[in-house]
């Protein structure tokens, strides 16, 4: 219970530290929770679920200052080119997000060296965009802990309870606790767009993204194609998992939809949640360094919402891995 309470009150010191905004009356202009989770491909194990809370505005095409953004942001990143580059439409928005890994039987309560680590991740994470209609990129930094500290026991087992499944009992072979970071980059090309009839269009894109941190550490490249209506509206919002980072600086309207598909290759050095602990003895796996991620969905905008549906398959990234992760994610969106 104890712990319980200093994990609450550590997030909370959180939150409030790092959105200890300089100018109180700027408002937020966009609300975003998404919920990522196996149960939508019957599947149970490896990355189970996440869900996240997302706020943010557009700043439009005013740069980056100290009273658009918390100050210690706008101090380390006023000279780097997402706060230079002229005539681009920008926006910031922060996240709390909570994950869970888990190995694919979590019947067993002994240590499986044989598969993953349970690993639960609570975080918040700020993200800075600046963009147009053929070029967005983001910058983003990531910060919270590992461990007992995230709640992610508590967690799944409240919600297998809920649902009626049996309850984990690996839990208390997860990682230990131990802060985490993640400094992440990211652009998006929209190379080429048709139209296709009446109001419809279709665009290739070219994604680029890097990151470094005892998070994760990964490179990687990814192509996708989209169709539907007013996909200039919502490029900004493009990438390999749109629902997981929404851009506050897009504007949809109302009808607008698309469907898209997403392939990226990452070259990925580390990860926390298969190679453990980085400053004590753990649990780990052999990572595969080569990994790959695609994924299907769509979104549509019915007047002041956005609703997004994103189904996830991702390559084997360890060396023990008996099936391949897949996963859902399900994002409703409210702009003003």
């Amino acid at each position: 219970m104890i712990r319980f309470l200093l994990s609450v009150l550590a997030t909370c010191l959180l939150v409030y530290s790092l959105h200890n905004h300089a100018n109180d009356e700027q408002s937020a202009n966009l609300w975003s929770y998404n919920w990522e989770n196996d149960f939508w491909v019957n599947d149970d194990g490896d990355y189970t679920n996440g869900f996240s809370y997302t706020w943010g505005y557009s700043i439009g095409k005013e740069g980056f200052n100290d009273e658009n953004i918390p100050n210690w942001i706008h101090r380390i990143t006023r000279n780097t080119p997402i706060a230079t580059m002229k005539n681009k439409q920008r926006a910031i928005s922060y996240k709390i997000m909570q994950e869970m890994y888990t190995p694919d039987h979590t019947s067993r309560s002994a240590l499986n060296t044989e598969d993953r680590p349970y690993a639960g991740l609570l975080y918040w994470q700020g993200n800075m965009f600046a963009g147009n209609h053929f070029i967005n990129d983001r910058l983003s930094l990531l910060l919270g802990f590992v461990g007992p500290p995230s709640l992610a026991k508590q967690s799944q087992k409240a919600a297998h309870s809920l649902i009626g499944a049996n309850a984990p009992k690996g839990w208390k072979n997860q990682l230990q606790t131990e802060p985490i970071f993640r400094l992440e980059v990211e652009r998006v090309w929209r190379l080429a767009s048709t139209a296709i009839g009446s109001g419809h269009e279709m665009d290739f894109i070219a994604l680029a993204q890097g990151g470094v941190g005892n998070r994760k550490t990964d490179f990687g490249l990814g192509f996708g194609w989209r169709i539907g209506s007013g996909l200039a509206n919502s490029f900004l919002n493009t990438s390999v998992n749109p629902a997981a980072n929404m851009n506050p600086a897009m504007l949809p309207k109302h009808g607008d939809w698309h469907l898209f598909v997403t392939c990226m290759g990452n070259y990925v050095i580390h990860d926390i949640t298969l190679n453990g602990n980085t400053f004590s003895n753990s649990h780990s796996v052999k990572l595969q360094q080569y990994q790959s991620v695609a994924t299907a969905g769509g979104a549509i905008q019915l007047y002041q919402f956005t609703v997004n549906f994103t189904l996830s398959a991702v390559s084997d990234s360890y060396d023990v891995q008996q099936v391949p992760d897949h996963y859902g994610s399900l994002a409703l969106t409210y702009h003003w």
